[in-house]
């Protein structure tokens, strides 16, 4: 009898300290805050031609008339993609920059997100 006592308790110690609990822990997807990118011509540009063009339309560097904008403000270096928050564009168009008054954070926020995405002319 001493002999099956042993035995199903080393059984029952077995079987039951080879049991592990499980934890599954859920994967978490976080949606993209809007994932499409900004688009040069769609969303910087028309900016530009409705507030800035009146006196950067040539003779006042940047030139930011449709034709010649994008590459204007990469020859007066206004763009930084290394780090976007020091582009001469979005430092002058945020709270204590000199253009703040012909715009608003929103559209500096799109200028800082266009930059961040590699200041593409799409």
């Amino acid at each position: 009898m001493k002999l099956k006592n042993l035995i199903f308790t080393t059984f029952l110690i077995i079987f039951f300290g080879s049991c592990v609990k499980d934890t599954i822990k859920p994967i978490v997807e976080y949606p993209q805050i809007n994932p499409v990118p900004v688009s040069y011509m769609n969303e910087i540009q028309p900016e530009f031609t409705s507030k800035c063009v009146s006196c950067h339309g040539g003779s006042i560097a940047p030139d930011l008339r449709a034709a010649n904008s994008y590459n204007s403000l990469f020859a007066e270096n206004q763009i930084d993609t290394i780090t976007p928050s020091n582009s001469i564009l979005y430092v002058k168009i945020i709270a204590g920059g000199s253009m703040v008054s012909y715009t608003n954070q929103a559209y500096a926020n799109k200028v800082l997100k266009w930059i961040q995405e590699g200041a593409k002319n799409n």
